[in-house]
């Protein structure tokens, strides 16, 4: 593998681990909830990984951004005891080492979080104000129909006051 593409010196596929398998202190557990979310290993990987945000947000493709989530799993995998990244299987309660291409997905993942977290222009907050400016504008035009219709009905009325009624109508 060309040394641009991976700044890995291995590349590591899944791997099913023991039975008995306990994670380490360094181990990053993927999974839901503060169990896996609060672990030394998931802390320290994110710790990690807001060190790269610079380098992330100034790579210009692709290929560059890539080259950078190697290099924050390079470091995630030298810390320790031979840290590396963990599944619980579900079906047998297993651990299962976690491949290079899933990492790197896991790893884009919270730098991205952590770059919105950091950054709240990379946050979706601008859908709001232009549902809000639609909302007035739509607003203000049915103020200006309601406004159109009561002058109208005020005229109808005033001419209706100035002429005589009509005997022979019924």
């Amino acid at each position: 593998m060309p040394a641009a593409i991976s700044a890995l010196s291995t590349v590591v596929d899944s791997t099913t681990l023991g039975f008995g398998y306990k994670p380490r202190e360094f181990d990053v557990v993927c999974g839901r909830g503060k169990g896996s979310y609060n672990r030394p290993g998931n802390l320290h990987m994110r710790r990690i990984v807001r060190t790269y945000i610079d380098e992330y947000l100034a790579a210009k493709s692709k290929l560059d951004k890539s080259i950078v989530l190697n290099k924050v799993l390079e470091e995630v995998r030298s810390q320790g005891d031979g840290s590396t990244m963990l599944v619980k299987q579900n079906k047998d309660g297993s651990w299962m080492e976690i491949g290079d291409d899933q990492a790197r997905e896991k790893i884009g993942h919270a730098i991205r979080e952590a770059i919105s977290a950091r950054e709240p222009s990379h946050q979706k907050v601008h859908q709001r104000p232009i549902f809000k400016a639609k909302q007035e504008d739509l607003l203000s035009v049915q103020q200006d129909m309601f406004n159109q219709m009561r002058r109208n009905n005020t005229e109808k009325n005033a001419q209706a006051m100035k002429q005589p009624p009509n005997p022979w109508s019924a």
